[in-house]
């Protein structure tokens, strides 16, 4: 009999995307148009569905504006599902925050119970059989003055120490591909130029990336985390002309 040997499939052609609020689009709203003023609620997958100009399926979407409140009971059903889906590639850039993030319990030794947390998140990842796009952890010191308590916050030994966890992870996997949030996320904060891929946001780049909570990403600050993936990634396919994805 004659084998036909099977291409293997773009890896855009069936994207996912996991997370909590970032990648849900808390508090992204498309702007009014003429004639319409109602703002319609994004997130990750408008971003991709923007950026992939290759013949793909719509991009399918696995996540919770509410992950925080179960990060271990949520990220563990989402992983099933997406077993189930069978993605070309999973974008998950804050799939791991609430794992490293969240209340600790009285008399815990920091470093172990966070660490121990995101041990069972790159379990949970490790068990799916597609490429992967995971961020690290930023500092999010910021959005204790509007949304989170410091005790949700890992000191930033700790962050350090979570960080590069998750980097000797990514280095051992073929394939996954890490993102960094931190930097980019500092770079914001601080009010610098962000270029990412031949765009720059130059003056004020914390207001054009991050809403005023200091905590979620604006339409643009999606933007720049995908164009991020894309310059990781490095696959054919990808747009990014930040004008035409915000169209």
């Amino acid at each position: 009999t004659n084998c036909v040997k099977q291409s293997k499939p773009h890896l855009l052609s069936r994207v996912a995307v996991t997370g909590a609020s970032v990648t849900a689009g808390q508090g992204v709203k498309t702007p009014p148009k003429k004639g319409d003023l109602t703002a319609y609620p994004m997130n990750m997958t408008h971003v991709l569905e923007g950026m992939i100009e290759v013949p793909h399926e719509q991009v399918a979407y696995f996540g919770d504006i509410l992950f925080f409140r179960n990060p271990k009971q949520l990220g563990k059903a989402f992983v099933e599902d997406i077993n189930d889906y069978q993605p070309t590639l999973l974008v998950a850039f804050d799939f791991l925050f609430w794992f490293g993030h969240g209340y600790l319990p009285r008399d815990a030794d920091e470093l172990e119970f966070r660490m121990e947390r995101l041990e069972i998140a790159l379990g949970l990842l490790d068990s799916l059989d597609c490429e992967i796009v995971v961020g690290n952890f930023p500092d999010v010191n910021f959005a204790t003055k509007t949304l989170l308590s410091e005790r949700q916050v890992p000191t930033e030994e700790v962050r350090d120490q979570l960080n590069s966890r998750i980097g000797k992870w990514a280095k051992l996997k073929i394939n996954v591909h890490l993102v960094d949030v931190e930097h980019l996320w500092k770079t914001a904060i601080n009010n610098q130029p962000v270029t990412i891929l031949n765009h720059t946001w130059s003056d004020n780049s914390r207001k054009q990336l991050l809403q005023g909570d200091y905590l979620h990403a604006t339409l643009d600050g999606l933007i720049a985390a995908c164009l991020l993936m894309a310059e990781q990634v490095k696959v054919d396919g990808l747009g990014s002309d930040v004008g035409l994805i915000r169209k």
